[in-house]
């Protein structure tokens, strides 16, 4: 039976039960006529970016390519804004019809903040755009959906504003999940306007596009997540120096939308060994600082899990933190140094440990210990030190690099008001040079390591987050690798955190044997070859086997034939050593070292 993790004890009685929706208003436009400009004419919730109706960024209502009698024509000049309200808690659909003549483009975006030129986005949408392609801002992370010319299609976008998490379907296919806060640095999670807006200024003739059947709707719950993972658990059997691939999946069967992080967590290992330190950092050398304004500033570093493999600090525990305070700290900074550890992710808001240093000594290490070690158990981790600058004073403590950018330099500026960026990015882009180095921040880890070398995925160095809409799936994919290992039990397991750590996490247990040579050693899943060697024809046994793949001794692919039954001819093969890489139906991997003797 497949593990089901919900949201709510009552999920499965609610998957039943269908939740209601209340609409705020709609729009098909039949009650004006050809020409009416819209804000003008209908007034609220329809304005303009200026608020101005009535003016040329007021849109215009045309008879052209209408699905009905009337349409919206977004043209050259336009402006036009529609006022949801500024919600700031619930779940909203915004739904409307676009026409995208062949040769125009599209565009609409999503506002937190409306207030003309201060306004804050919360999304940009382009569609069959000269510059961009269909683009999703920001970040343009995807950017490859299609649109078709010459007909109209539907747009959603669902906004969970108590979640943070927004989706937009096109023609009731998903195109993305996204976190609704992340467009903005300073952490708004608001519901203000959408706008239309020809977005091609440099070729007019680009412009020109419809809209109809707008409609405003607000969401009634309760929203519930039901995540049904493919596999309860991930247990393997394989040879020494073996690699396989593993694939599988999650699936949102529930009515709500939900944010996983996923994680292979290693465990802890036992006590003792020496301390161990990891840094990046030579000598100090350098003092930067002379922001204005007084600010409070915060300089990290992160290690990846990578860097924590390499070396080979995975089931360590990071006890102490030290920073390098520069001589020009006495007239640089005030008030107490706040030392963090957090897990890394996109800004490093799961913190993991504190520590406060009052009575510090100036150009000097400077250590705190933390109350409870931070055990490093896959996932990277960000080292952060705060303090209040004195204004055009010096702080901040570097050595003479070469810098590790976006790596062993960031900094952030007032918490949340901004993001973390590269100092050394920085400066190389609007001073020249070869900017400052690395920040004068060591860890100092204790324990004995576990072995972690033996199953990576793609989510390994960055954490990176899962959004699941209602009926989305994703998979997930692990490969596991033999060479070097002992023989017996490796024991690991995969974490998909929901957002905010509120709700348990999904754990599917990762149990890997390293077996010897013998057959009866193998669980029944193992695929088997024989003759070993052979000469005309080998058989192979074992689950939805699908492909059989051949490699030489220089590793290159020699062939590559479909397993249709048990018999696979190899008398195109010559005589000598190859490897064979037997590939099922999930894209498991099992790879032999096969003789061909003539």
């Amino acid at each position: 039976m497949k593990a089901i993790y919900t949201t709510t004890l009552l999920a499965l009685l609610l998957l039943f039960c269908d939740g209601l929706s209340a609409q705020i208003f709609s729009y098909d436009f039949e009650q004006c006529n050809v020409g009416d400009k819209v804000s003008e004419t209908l007034g609220e919730p329809w304005t303009t970016w200026n608020n101005a109706p009535g003016s040329s960024e007021d849109a215009v209502i045309t008879d052209e390519f209408s699905l009905d009698s009337k349409a919206l024509k977004i043209d050259n000049g336009n402006d036009l804004v529609l006022k949801l309200g500024d919600q700031t808690t619930g779940a909203y659909n915004m739904s409307f019809d676009m026409y995208i003549p062949e040769g125009k483009e599209g565009y609409f975006n999503i506002l937190h903040v409306f207030n003309g030129s201060n306004s804050i986005w919360a999304q940009q949408i382009w569609l069959n755009s000269e510059a961009y392609g269909n683009y999703f801002s920001p970040g343009g992370e995807y950017s490859d959906f299609e649109v078709p010319y010459d007909e109209w299609f539907h747009i959603d976008i669902d906004v969970y504003l108590d979640d943070a998490l927004a989706c937009l379907k096109l023609n009731d296919k998903l195109i993305i999940v996204w976190d609704y806060t992340r467009y903005s640095t300073a952490k708004y999670c608001s519901l203000a306007a959408m706008n239309f807006y020809p977005s091609n200024q440099t070729s007019a003739e680009k412009n020109g596009f419809f809209i109809d059947n707008v409609t405003f709707t607000e969401l009634e719950g309760p929203f519930f997540t039901v995540l049904v993972p493919e596999d309860e658990t991930i247990d393997e059997v394989m040879l020494k120096e073996e690699e396989k691939t593993i694939v599988t999946s999650i699936t949102n069967e529930g009515n709500g939308i939900c944010q996983l992080t996923p994680w292979i967590d290693f465990g802890v290992g036992q006590a003792g060994g020496t301390p161990k330190d990891l840094h990046y950092d030579n000598d100090p050398y350098y003092t930067f600082g002379n922001y204005n304004s007084d600010p409070y500033i915060e300089i990290g570093v992160h290690f990846p899990l990578s860097q924590l493999i390499e070396s080979d600090l995975i089931g360590t525990k990071i006890t102490k933190m030290q920073y390098y305070v520069p001589m020009d700290a006495s007239y640089g900074c005030e008030g107490p140094l706040k030392f963090s550890i957090y897990r890394w992710d996109s800004e490093m808001s799961t913190l993991l440990a504190e520590k406060e240093l009052s009575d510090y000594i100036i150009n000097a290490w400077n250590t705190v210990e933390f109350d409870e070690p931070v055990p490093i158990t896959g996932f990277g981790i960000g080292a952060v030190v705060g303090f209040q600058q004195i204004n055009g004073g010096y702080p901040i403590s570097l050595d003479a690099g070469p810098a590790k950018m976006y790596i062993g330099d960031l900094v952030r500026i007032n918490h949340e008001e901004n993001g973390w960026f590269s100092l050394n990015f920085n400066y190389i882009t609007y001073n020249g040079g070869e900017g400052y180095g690395n920040h004068n921040i060591r860890l100092i880890c204790e324990g004995l390591p576990v072995e972690a070398r033996w199953v990576s995925t793609s989510f390994d160095n960055y954490i990176s987050s899962l959004m699941f809409a209602p009926g989305q799936s994703h998979s997930m994919e692990f490969a596991l690798n033999a060479a070097g290992l002992d023989y017996g039990d490796y024991n690991a397991t995969l974490k998909m955190d929901r957002k905010g750590m509120s709700l348990p996490a999904i754990t599917i247990p990762i149990h890997l044997k390293v077996s010897g040579t013998d057959v009866d050693e193998m669980t029944e899943r193992q695929p088997q070859i024989y003759p070993n060697p052979a000469s005309d024809q080998i058989y192979v046994e074992g689950e939805d086997l699908r492909y059989a793949i051949f490699f030489n001794a220089l590793g290159e692919q020699v062939g590559l034939k479909k397993i249709d039954s048990n018999t696979i001819h190899v008398n195109d093969l010559t005589n000598g050593v190859y490897h064979v890489c037997l590939l099922d139906a999930r894209g498991h991997k099992t790879v032999y070292r096969l003789v061909i003797s003539k």
